[in-house]
């Protein structure tokens, strides 16, 4: 259990009907709590955007420290209320559900489902740090590409794929969880952006060095799912994006075969890489196939897929 930080919300708090249970988990720009409703019976997380660099708290009420943060706050927080309130339209059992968007205390808190559970980089520690046998792979992600898919069907993205980013219920269900969307305004913010760390292991390169030649789209996310799954199988992240970039030609990641699972793992992911994202992965219907979707070509899906450095051109609009 974390312990209760002296500037979060103190147990008891009411929120919208909810009394903070205790703390869960905390960032530079967010504080998220267990909460309760008695009345309801109900067990929920909050997440409050508390950006903690800017901002501190006065008798409940979120402040900033000097009134020239006041654009940027107030930028990032309507990012952090319409990123919820689109979530909340979400309705998918493999992507977190937002209950409700509350404005008080000069901040914004996001109901959501309470996950009982914990990342998937914890499961997967429990087992040296990867997937114990293809059918768990299997379990894991067949839903995340089916979010996925979902997701790109309504024309955006998550962009903030990676283990961390994937809850895994006691009762086996994964849970895709914090759409990066806010994280890039604040990453293109220098006064606030150290707060944002970039996962170099699963970013592609048009998300690590923002080019308007090279926008992001589906093959953004597509890149960061299928570094999450070599991730898995393999016990480590891949080659990052950017060293991998610099390299002639594109290089597959399944190469060692040492690190990767037993019982025919690497037989069945070169035969099934892509078929197995093709399979899973339903398209958008105004594109007409997974590649389209993907913005690339037949080839530059499976390159995706396979840890390719292949840059597509399809646009999305960012979650």
């Amino acid at each position: 259990m974390t312990d209760h930080p002296k500037h979060a919300l103190p147990v008891g708090h009411a929120i919208g009907g909810y009394a903070i249970v205790r703390v869960i988990g905390q960032g530079g720009f967010g504080i998220v709590y267990e909460a309760y409703n008695s009345d309801t019976e109900q067990r929920v997380a909050i997440k409050e955007y508390y950006p903690s660099s800017i901002a501190s708290r006065q008798d409940g009420t979120i402040v900033l420290n000097s009134e020239r943060e006041r654009d940027v706050f107030d930028k990032v927080l309507a990012r952090y209320r319409s990123t919820a309130l689109l979530q909340l339209k979400f309705d998918h059992p493999n992507i977190l559900k937002i209950y409700d968007y509350i404005r008080a205390k000069n901040t914004g808190y996001m109901v959501t489902e309470f996950i009982d559970g914990e990342p998937m980089r914890a499961v997967l520690n429990r087992h040296g740090g990867r997937v114990p046998s293809y059918d768990i792979f299997r379990k894991m992600f067949e839903p995340m590409i089916s979010a996925l898919a979902y997701i790109h069907s309504r024309g955006y993205l998550h962009r903030d794929i990676a283990p961390d980013n994937i809850m895994w219920t006691k009762d086996g269900r994964p849970v895709l969880i914090d759409f990066g969307a806010l994280k890039e305004d604040v990453g293109q913010d220098s006064r606030i952006s150290s707060l944002v760390v970039v996962k170099e292991d699963y970013s592609p390169p048009e998300q690590q060095v923002p080019d308007k030649k090279r926008p992001m789209g589906f093959y953004t996310d597509i890149f960061a799912l299928a570094g999450t799954m070599y991730a898995a199988l393999a016990g480590h992240p891949p080659a990052r994006a950017m060293a991998r970039a610099l390299n002639t030609g594109c290089r597959s990641l399944f190469t060692d075969g040492r690190s990767l699972p037993r019982q025919g793992a690497r037989r069945d992911l070169r035969r099934d890489r892509s078929r197995f994202v093709s399979r899973y992965y339903q398209a958008p219907e105004r594109s007409g196939g997974i590649h389209e979707a993907a913005g690339m070509g037949r080839k530059g899906v499976a390159g995706r897929i396979s840890g390719k450095t292949c840059a597509g051109n399809e646009r999305a609009e960012p979650l």
